[in-house]
């Protein structure tokens, strides 16, 4: 073979820079790997925000056509129970305080549009 007729010392050059490549191949592939996995991740979460934003609007308009007569509290119980489940049945898990926070941040967009 090739390598075996190579001199001990150019042997062990031979080998030192093949690991040598290797290692940097294995650590460019882990760097990259994470930043994938990063922009993944933040796509994703932009996603889930603009569903959990739509399903808002959604429940805002739905429930105040379908309660009109009912209080401000009972009208919000039933849009985050309505946002909980939608987001529920999309495989997104979310706390009940984010689902209110947004169902508000509607609330306000929508009435400063109407003022």
């Amino acid at each position: 073979m090739f390598l075996e007729t190579l001199s001990p010392f150019l042997q062990d050059i031979v080998l030192a820079l093949v690991g040598l490549i290797t290692t940097l191949i294995i650590a460019v592939a882990v760097e990259l790997r994470k930043r994938v996995l990063t922009w993944i991740d933040n796509r994703n979460s932009i996603r889930t925000q603009e569903i959990l934003h739509t399903l808002a609007e959604q429940s805002f308009h739905l429930i105040e056509a379908k309660m009109k007569e009912s209080s401000s509290t009972e009208k919000l119980n039933e849009a985050i129970y309505y946002v909980s489940k939608r987001a529920e049945a999309r495989g997104i898990n979310i706390s009940t305080d984010e689902v209110r926070a947004e169902i508000e941040r509607v609330v306000r967009e929508l009435n400063y549009k109407l003022k």
